[in-house]
């Protein structure tokens, strides 16, 4: 990748910029504070005023003070401390992909309704046998393990059916509208943290597959309830991220960002 010689934030180091020489980064390094910004840009100004190459001068400064510029392949934040892909586009906040989440979570929780008749027809009324027997005072221990048996393997279709409605709804919507209608309504859209481009149907379904994957275990004691706690898990990682990236971001290498 071609990228001019300055300085760039340090791909192992968030807290330092490093100087690239336009083939390889240098062993020269400093503070991501910028003290005397005016001073060096001034000499950098005179110098090319001089007919030098401040493009090409031993590092000494930090460049333009309008913000720091992308490292090649790496993070980018620009001078109003927003975080953004290496090209420069704005990555969401975390309270935008939250409610985001909530609006598609509501989306698919009144699709998944209608495939009730056709892989659980008897969900309902087993469900309420179940919770009856709390209410009965001549119910049986017996009769309470073989109740919470059948209603396991009532529900255990149906959790299958809608993981796989999860997927196919996340993978088809990243790759027709590069986001889901609560992203859209939002304006959000997921795309490659390194380049530019439309998702590939690989890309948005192994996304979708690491985000929902995990309800393919609902129904299975123990791991089922480790399985719920990855959705939890996975939305809160782009807090403390440094890309802003939930896990399913970093498997398919993409960022959620702002519209435009």
């Amino acid at each position: 990748m071609s990228q001019q010689p300055g300085w760039y934030d340090d791909p192992q180091d968030i807290e330092v910029l490093r100087y690239w020489d336009g083939v390889q980064w240098t062993n020269h390094t400093s503070p991501r504070q910028r003290p005397n910004v005016d001073k060096t840009r001034n000499a950098r100004m005179d110098e090319h005023s001089a007919g030098g190459s401040p493009q090409q001068s031993a590092p000494s400064g930090y460049g333009s003070s309008t913000g720091y510029r992308p490292m090649p392949g790496g993070h980018f934040e620009a001078a109003d401390g927003a975080a953004r892909t290496p090209d420069g586009q704005q990555i969401s906040g975390w309270w935008r992909r939250f409610f985001a989440r909530i609006i598609d979570g509501l989306v698919i929780g009144l699709l998944s309704l209608l495939l009730i008749p056709l892989v659980a027809p008897d969900l309902i009324d087993t469900t309420r046998a179940y919770f009856d027997l709390f209410s009965d005072p001549s119910s049986t221990e017996a009769g309470a393990e073989a109740a919470m048996a059948k209603v396991i393997s009532v529900t255990a279709p149906f959790a299958l059916a809608s993981a796989v409605l999860s997927v196919v709804y996340e993978t088809v919507f990243l790759r027709l509208k590069a986001g889901t209608p609560g992203k859209l309504l939002l304006g959000l859209r997921v795309r490659l943290r390194e380049q530019q481009g439309s998702l590939t149907w690989s890309t948005s379904g192994l996304r979708a597959l690491v985000w929902f994957g995990p309800q393919f275990l609902g129904s299975v004691p123990f791991l089922g309830q480790l399985a719920n706690l990855f959705p939890l898990v996975n939305g809160l990682w782009p807090i403390w991220d440094q890309r802003k990236q939930s896990l399913n971001d970093k498997a398919a290498k993409t960022n959620v960002v702002r519209k435009g």
